[in-house]
């Protein structure tokens, strides 16, 4: 070891049952994450075994030790705490950033409304260029504009269609 050849660190019994448990609950949430959630998640098996190692080599050497042949049970659920906590801190910043586009997606959507005088339909929505190409998603977007703080305008009769087409008129102070 002190010739700087590599060294075969194993886990004791207790240890190995506890990664194998984590392994296998990491893998079932990873299988149904998504996105980034999911990229950081496969990352995360690595992240546990290499922090199982600095914690054990770090404990043994804070003993006065350097066996380095084994970590040990409670070495590998520090890891784990450790893993989880970073698992549950990706999520809280991929939310966060996720967030944000949402707030973009509905400030541009405010902008094209104001340039249509304060008022839209699903129809002018679903032509205008943007996001929302289809009239499903235009329908979305203006009745999740309406949850937040719109109101829905009164039905009006669009030429040509025997529909009716509701329209969307922004709250006073949405508009700046």
């Amino acid at each position: 070891m002190s010739d700087g050849s590599p060294v075969d660190v194993t886990m004791t019994k207790d240890a190995r049952a506890h990664w194998i448990k984590f392994y296998n609950h990491n893998a079932a949430e990873q299988a149904a994450a998504t996105g980034h959630m999911r990229a950081a998640m496969s990352k995360l098996e690595a992240y546990v075994a290499r922090l199982a190692l600095i914690i054990a080599l770090v404990r043994d050497a804070a003993a006065g030790q350097n066996s380095f042949l084994k970590i040990d049970d409670e070495s590998m659920a520090n890891a784990i705490a450790l893993g989880d906590w970073f698992k549950n801190e990706a999520g809280r910043v991929y939310q966060w950033f996720s967030a944000g586009v949402m707030q973009r997606q509905v400030q541009e959507l405010i902008e094209v409304i104001k340039v249509k005088g304060g008022k839209i339909t699903v129809r002018e929505l679903s032509k205008s260029k943007g996001q929302h190409g289809k009239a499903d998603e235009a329908r979305l977007a203006l009745r999740e504009l309406e949850r937040n703080g719109c109101r829905q305008d009164a039905q009006r009769r669009p030429r040509r269609r025997r529909t009716t087409e509701r329209g969307l008129r922004a709250a006073p102070g949405l508009l700046g």
